[in-house]
């Protein structure tokens, strides 16, 4: 009987540390699908599931948490530099840091990445401001090209792509091109 209360009470305790848990998940797990799946297992089996969670399922970017919280300092202080050295000249008021930060802040919970120096954006409105965009990357890139698509046709457009990353490939530029193989089956093997 003292066997039973015993375990009676570890699960009472994993099921408590598991539904705790699963606030965590909902709140850490990068996709819907794995958020609800930690959140069903750590609630229907937590003795199973609790283990698993806290081997896998947990964060591993401590380090790029805290890579990120330096380079959010970084930013800030040179914002603030920036803010210091432009007042005299445009007569800013208000705190452009904070402003700013919290536009940052903004943008990235809408979304779900983070912003990074060393960046740029280009609006592109329509598939020819896109293709030539990307064209021109290729023709910019002296070390390496990274390029995704889930679907490449064989037609005029695939084939400009393929002549333009075969000629980055041949003047020594790395040459990497990821495309889903389903959504583009009509490609053949040249």
């Amino acid at each position: 009987m003292e066997n039973l209360s015993l375990y009676l009470v570890i699960l009472a305790c994993l099921h408590v540390f598991g539904f705790i848990l699963s606030i965590q998940a909902l709140f850490s797990v990068r996709t819907p699908q794995g958020t609800i799946g930690w959140i069903i297992s750590l609630n229907a089996l937590p003795a199973i599931a609790v283990p698993a969670y806290l081997v896998f399922g947990r964060s591993k970017f401590k380090g790029f948490i805290f890579a990120r919280q330096l380079e959010d300092a970084e930013m800030t202080g040179l914002i603030e530099s920036l803010e210091e050295k432009a007042q005299p000249f445009f007569g800013i008021e208000g705190n452009l840091a904070t402003e700013t930060a919290g536009r940052i802040q903004a943008l990235e919970h809408l979304a779900k990445m983070p912003v990074l120096r060393g960046n740029q954006v280009e609006l592109l409105i329509d598939g020819e401001a896109t293709f030539a965009s990307i064209f021109e990357g290729i023709e910019k890139a002296s070390e390496y090209v990274l390029i995704q698509f889930f679907i490449i046709y064989n037609d005029e457009l695939g084939n400009e792509l393929k002549r333009r990353l075969c000629q980055k490939a041949a003047e020594g530029v790395r040459v990497y091109c990821l495309f889903d193989e389903v959504g583009s089956h009509g490609l053949p093997a040249s």
